[in-house]
Order: C-alpha cells, then structure tokens, then sequence
C-alpha cells in the first residue's frame, strides 16, 4: 500500500492498495509488515503473511525482508518512470494532453489508417487577457483548466484536446462531431471555482480554425493548414470560424 498526499506524479496524491500474490490455501492472520518513506514524502507499506500452517523461521524472515526492499525499490522506479512518462506528454497546469502527446497520438491513429476520420480545431480563447485583468491571473488559470476539463469529457474514443500554450487549443474531433464541437466552442458557458469566495461565471468565446485531415497529412501539416484557418478568422472581424 502507497499513501503519497503530494506526489509529483498526480496533484490528487496516491493511495493505492493491491495484493501482488495470494496464497490460494489461505494465510496466517498476522502479518510480516515493513515500512518505508517515499521520495513523495509518501509511506509505503508492505504486509508478508506466511501461509496458513506455517511460520517464518529467522532465514526466511531476512529473505522476506530482502524482497520487501526490492519491492519498495522497483515500485519507487516505476512511479519515476510514470512520473517522467506524464511530464513528458501532459500539460502541467491543465492536466491536458500536450503537443507531444498530440503528436503521438497522431502517429497512432495514422498507423491505423483513422487519421483521415478526423477533423483539427485550433482554438485560440478570444480575449483571455481581458478575464486575467479584470479578474485576476489565479481566476485565468483556473477558467483555462476548467475549459480544458469540460472539453475532454466531450471527447470519446481516439478524439483528444491537447494545450498548445497559453490560451491556445488543438483538438482532434471525429469528422462526424465536428459541427458539434464548432458549435459548442463558439461561446462556452463556465462554471470557474475561485481561489476565495463563491465560484465564477464565465462565458467563453472562441476563434477557430478547422481543417479536415486528408489521407496523409503529418502532424506538422495538420497544425500549420489549422493556424492557416485561424489566422484567417483573424483577419476578418466577425467571423470567428473558418
């Protein structure tokens, strides 16, 4: 069992319990338990119990002592991997897909002949600056992760908002769901819990540019055919999709 309240793996902190073998005759009620502290100022606990019938004698119990030590190390370089696995590919601040992952994700679905099911938005928060000045920086960052968390759970099977930076989005979007998500990004109601005090209303517009992905585009030729799209928008006041 691992209990991390500040992991630098998950923001939520781990506590995870699992049981690695059991035996299936059954197992002596008390338990060999071994405890260590983790890098993420974390405990980890270890419980061996003997098998039912029989009890550990001193060699089997610095042997059982040994293997709990290489437990606790394998997981701790297992949880550094995860951790330098989500850094490389997660927006810190969001928790989104960043463009590395974008890009990953990307050569996946062209592996599997799919890219070309699939619409790009890049979305570009219109305005944003006006909300961190009016409101407050601590109010924008909190908008910017709620935005980024209610259009993932928009997302279904390969489809996927990845943070490009700042306030600016690049989402995958099956073709078919495209409209939908244009429609839906174009003014975008939130719900912004504020760092004191009741929680904030914020209503969100978008600028968008949509480009269908053709049979075989990169993922380079992707965003740059999308900020095409947006910079056209850009250009002319009043439409804000393109």
């Amino acid at each position: 069992k691992i209990v991390a309240p500040n992991s630098i793996i998950t923001k939520e902190g781990l506590n995870d319990e699992r049981v690695i073998y059991e035996e299936a005759s059954g197992y002596e009620p008390v338990p060999l338990i071994q405890t260590y502290k983790t890098g993420e100022n974390g405990m980890v606990t270890i419980e061996v119990r003997a098998k039912k019938g029989h009890k550990f004698i001193s060699p089997e119990l610095q042997a059982v002592k040994l293997i709990c030590d290489d437990i606790f190390i394998f997981s701790g370089r297992a949880r550094l991997m995860g951790a330098v696995h989500n850094a490389s590919q997660t927006d810190p601040m969001t928790g989104a897909p960043n463009t590395s992952q974008l890009v990953h994700r990307s050569i996946e679905l062209k592996a599997k002949n799919k890219l070309q099911n699939f619409s790009s938005l890049f979305v570009n928060l219109k305005n944003y600056k006006y909300i961190n000045q009016s409101k407050s920086a601590a109010v924008g960052d909190r908008g910017i992760i709620t935005f980024a968390h209610t259009v993932m759970a928009m997302c279904h099977d390969d489809e996927m908002i990845a943070r490009l930076g700042g306030d600016n989005f690049l989402i995958l979007v099956k073709k078919e769901h495209r409209d939908m998500f244009v429609d839906a990004l174009r003014k975008m109601q939130l719900i912004v819990p504020a760092p004191q005090g009741p929680s904030i209303s914020l209503t969100l517009h978008s600028r968008i540019g949509v480009y269908d992905i053709q049979q075989n585009d990169s993922m380079n030729e992707i965003m740059h055919c999308s900020s095409v799209a947006l910079n056209d928008a850009r250009r002319h006041p009043g439409t804000d999709v393109v």
